[in-house]
């Protein structure tokens, strides 16, 4: 640049100091952006291993073990509506398009791609029977882990920690514990990095279950009433899930109620 300052080509000096400045601004903007996906990997394998080693894993060894390149998805996402957002996500660990029924289901696809810890997954991997209001029912978890130490896990992703007090979820969950105790699986309920666990210490003070005592002891509460209810006496629905869960009380929609005992029973 010196050199075309002396020869009179100004011009020319001021072209050269843009195109390095450029060059210098696309290097830094290159190396935060590597920065921060070096972040978001760290910070997405510790978020996977908290959730790990809170597995309670069976006492039986692993012995159901098809590898994971012989297993395919039992279904293919649903359709987006008004409560969720279905779609594909192209994995590199897979090497093939993973379909994902929420958001939820996509976080944690992204959180399994990112963790070293993860060997390979399948998503809608089998078939589990479950027992409900006296019919056999069939749902699809959602994965199926293998990490790098050689350990399986079955892994049901909600996007919020108080639908697994539902009364169906619940019993998809049971079922599910079951299929893998006799596995040698472990099983992982999660929700925005929290799991079931989460939901069942959760601290509530016992006004709260009184409340919800006398009020379910009246008979089903719908929606509206039960609304007025928590807004009335200031309850987080969150508790009142918690509640539920422990007590094994019945939350279910469509229609939205709730009873101490199922309709019927």
């Amino acid at each position: 640049m010196f050199v075309c300052h002396l020869a009179g080509h100004d011009h020319d000096v001021a072209l050269t100091q843009d195109r390095v400045a450029k060059l210098a601004l696309v290097r830094e903007q290159r190396r935060k952006a590597e920065y921060l996906e070096q972040n978001r990997q760290r910070y997405l394998d510790l978020k996977l291993a908290r959730l790990v080693n809170s597995i309670v894993w069976p006492n039986c060894p692993l012995h159901d073990r098809i590898p994971l390149q012989f297993l395919c998805p039992l279904r293919s996402p649903k359709e987006t509506d008004r409560r969720s957002i279905s779609g594909h996500w192209e994995s590199q660990l897979l090497h093939r398009s993973v379909g994902y029924d929420s958001k939820a289901e996509l976080a944690f696809i992204e959180m399994l791609e990112a963790s070293n810890l993860v060997q390979g997954y399948c998503e809608q991997p089998v078939e589990i029977e479950y027992a409900l209001n006296g019919d056999i029912h069939r749902y699809f978890p959602d994965f199926l882990v293998d990490l790098s130490d050689g350990r399986r896990f079955l892994v049901e992703v909600k996007g919020s920690l108080d639908e697994f007090a539902k009364r169906t979820n619940m019993a998809k969950m049971a079922a599910a514990r079951e299929y893998c105790d006799t596995r040698g699986w472990g099983l992982l309920s999660t929700a925005n990095g929290r799991t079931l666990q989460d939901l069942v210490d959760r601290q509530v003070e016992q006004f709260v279950e009184d409340l919800l005592r006398h009020r379910l002891a009246r008979g089903v509460v719908g929606w509206p009433s039960f609304r007025e209810f928590l807004q009335e006496h200031k309850l987080q629905w969150l508790d009142v899930a918690a509640i539920i869960y422990r007590k094994g009380w019945c939350w279910q929609t469509e229609p939205f109620r709730v009873s101490i005992a199922p309709a019927g029973a």
